[in-house]
């Protein structure tokens, strides 16, 4: 009697778990087709959407905070981009998506804030740092207050990508940062700061040591001066003759200064 139970109880379980497997199957299925019929598409409607592989979403909006609560029990299907635009100081169900539901795999991670915001490890930054492995190739983040732990989290969290940015950003650093360990075996060929500057205002143009200390920071990676290509530093109040001179005295002399990184 009691094995016979036992064999009723696992069936029950197997049961349950095939139903949950069916459920999930039809979910993803319902969401492939609305990513590539166009159903939704945000440039003709303004709304959030998948469309083309493509999954962008303003995080101004009420509808969002719906979406992502109704994917948390799901992992979403890889994709070629995924685009978090308007993000405020706290939005618990974005954290939930990219802790708990956040694709294995895709091309390209855009993530905006609406104003430089100081990240801490209780919220957003933990997650950033997480779903870094997931990334392949390009990584953007906008509005982003930058001490010097954070930005090495940040690096090395990203550093197998092609392409980095990290534009209209503060960075708080009031000395180099050794990243040598953070930049091992680095991909990155192409990196961007533009429009960003120094936390420190009065440092932006007669004694511009947040730019320099960053420069600094990244010549202290053998493997980084080895790879990079092209270093974009448009909206730096600086004169080029400074940055060519710190850049040729940190080893990056031969890096190309572009005005700006496309995909």
């Amino acid at each position: 009697m009691a094995q016979v139970k036992e064999s009723e109880k696992w069936a029950m379980e197997e049961s349950e778990e095939i139903d949950k497997n069916i459920l999930k199957n039809i979910f993803l299925k319902i969401w492939r087709d609305m990513a590539f019929s166009g159903l939704f598409d945000s440039r003709a409607y303004n709304k959030n959407v998948a469309y083309g592989k493509i999954l962008e979403l303003n995080c101004r909006f009420r509808r969002e905070s719906n979406l992502c609560n109704g994917l948390k029990p799901f992992v979403m299907f890889n994709l070629n981009k995924v685009s978090l635009n308007g993000l405020t100081k706290r939005r618990s169900y974005v954290k939930d998506f990219l802790t708990k539901s956040f694709p294995k795999k895709i091309v390209k991670l855009y993530i905006s804030f609406n104003k430089p915001l100081k990240l801490n490890s209780a919220y957003y930054m933990n997650s950033m740092i997480k779903i870094g492995p997931n990334v392949q190739k390009i990584a953007r983040f906008k509005c982003l207050w930058l001490n010097s732990k954070q930005l090495k989290r940040l690096l090395s969290a990203y550093k197998h990508v092609t392409q980095l940015t990290l534009s209209y950003c503060l960075f708080c650093l009031p000395a180099h940062v050794d990243l040598t360990m953070a930049l091992k075996d680095t991909q990155i060929t192409h990196l961007s700061f533009s429009y960003s500057s120094s936390a420190d205002p009065s440092d932006w143009k007669d004694k511009p040591t947040g730019l320099l200390n960053l420069l600094k920071s990244l010549g202290t990676s053998l493997d980084l001066i080895l790879i990079l290509q092209a270093l974009c530093l448009t909206g730096w109040v600086t004169k080029k003759s400074l940055l060519r001179k710190t850049l040729s005295d940190n080893s990056l002399g031969r890096v190309k200064l572009e005005r700006s990184i496309s995909d």
